[in-house]
């Protein structure tokens, strides 16, 4: 039950982080030996338990709020906080907020000031959070040229795509796409454009496997064709593996046609793969959307 928590963390054998959990998952807290939930997150909003207090205390826990705004938080946050972990020494403390975002971030300071852990291990702690990293789905890469993403990876290509402007010709500009509420970064949108007087981009997409089928992938898809046609394309076009269902069938729902069949186009984990060709050309788009 504990890994169905959004982004849950074990810290240390007796602390751990993660986003809202369930009300389902308080009580299996409990039997995974937690004895005490913080809850940096605030009351009343969307994510939030109707009474959270009220459920983990019949479970037999201690439950304490700090509220922290995740715009503005405080340092009396984190010293309030770290008064709570210094009153129960040895307890086993769960620290929770919406997404894990304030919880990895009291986390890391908590290392850094508690644990003995230096800046560069309490970065690194925060940074397996915060950066997004929706590539190391192995069922995203299974139809691609590269493989796993691992934390590096994603730092490289973070700073790769720091230094693209948007728009700029012949060079792929990657989106994160995240969740509005939380935050949580699920996959990302790109295209790469050609020169202006082609008037024409490729666009690609990756989604965390976790969330097929929800409909973000059309959501994302659609508002990045709806922003390119103000650089003024024609067509915009994508090509997919032909094994790789879950994206052609979402083109076409976008209105997007099969312009065709490529026969062994691209060396992919060691073995040659098909693709088809998708393309729509902007009219088409227009009419689409008008008739939504």
């Amino acid at each position: 039950m504990l890994n169905t928590i959004k982004a849950f963390t074990q810290v240390t054998d007796l602390f751990a982080t993660a986003g809202q959990p369930s009300a389902e998952a308080i009580p299996a807290l409990r039997s995974a030996g937690f004895e005490r939930v913080i809850n940096l997150g605030l009351l009343g909003q969307p994510y939030s338990l109707p009474d959270e207090r009220g459920l983990v205390e019949s479970s037999g826990m201690v439950y304490r709020h700090i509220p922290v705004p995740f715009e503005a938080p405080e340092p009396a946050h984190f010293a309030a906080f770290l008064a709570e972990m210094d009153a129960a020494p040895g307890a086993k403390v769960f620290l929770h907020c919406a997404a894990n975002y304030r919880a990895s971030s009291f986390a890391a300071l908590y290392g850094f000031h508690r644990l003995g852990w230096d800046r560069a291990r309490a970065e690194t702690f925060l940074a397996e959070v915060w950066i997004p990293n929706p590539l190391s789905d192995p069922e995203i890469s299974k139809y691609e040229q590269w493989g796993v993403f691992d934390l590096e990876d994603v730092r490289h290509d973070l700073e790769v795509q720091a230094a693209v402007v948007p728009g700029t010709p012949k060079v792929w500009n990657e989106f994160a796409v995240t969740l509005k509420e939380g935050g949580a970064c699920i996959g990302n949108i790109s295209f790469k454009r050609s020169e202006p007087e082609q008037a024409q981009a490729e666009i690609g997409f990756h989604f965390a496997s976790a969330y097929h089928g929800k409909g973000y992938g059309k959501e994302a898809v659609a508002g990045l064709i709806d922003w390119l046609w103000g650089l003024k394309l024609h067509r915009i076009w994508a090509v997919a593996d032909t094994r790789n269902l879950s994206s052609w069938k979402m083109m076409e729902k976008l209105g997007m046609r099969r312009e065709g069949s490529f026969r062994e186009n691209c060396f992919v984990k060691g073995a040659w793969a098909d693709e088809y060709l998708y393309a729509l050309l902007e009219p088409e788009w227009r009419a689409l959307r008008a008739g939504m």
